[in-house]
């Protein structure tokens, strides 16, 4: 959060093209983010649908899916506390 403010400040200091040029950043950042293989994330649940699929349709059992939900956002609170 400390160096996104002092990017941030930088690019309001350098004109409306820098800032327009970290806003696209930041979003390009949300979106690869967004995308890794863990279940509260896109690309968990892309990876949980492609696990029913190659079971042949068969949903993942209830427990199945709280325990891998479970697991996965503890990995993003993990993530999260390391960053800041």
């Amino acid at each position: 959060p400390g160096t996104m403010y002092k990017f941030s400040e930088a690019a309001v200091q350098s004109g409306f093209a820098r800032v327009l040029s970290l806003a696209a950043l930041l979003s390009i950042s949300v979106g690869v983010f967004n995308l890794l293989p863990i279940y509260p994330l896109d690309g968990g649940q892309m990876v949980v649908a492609l696990v029913e699929m190659v079971r042949g349709g068969k949903r993942l059992s209830l427990k199945v899916q709280e325990v891998v939900g479970t697991v996965g956002f503890a990995m993003v609170l993990l993530l999260f506390a390391s960053v800041i």
